[in-house]
């Protein structure tokens, strides 16, 4: 069964604010953001894990 996913979330979204991180480690590797494509796969950039 092939699934849909609804194109109003089709393309990159940036992410402002997260309640556990704040806003300098949020951003540290650039503007965090995750990507949505119209296959269903997405991709983010978001935070640096050690």
């Amino acid at each position: 069964m092939k699934k849909t996913i609804d194109t109003e979330l089709i393309g990159t979204w940036n992410i402002y604010e997260m309640d556990e991180w704040d806003e300098d480690y949020l951003h540290e590797e650039g503007q965090a953001f995750i990507e949505i494509k119209e296959n269903g796969c997405c991709s983010a950039n978001t935070l640096i894990i050690n």
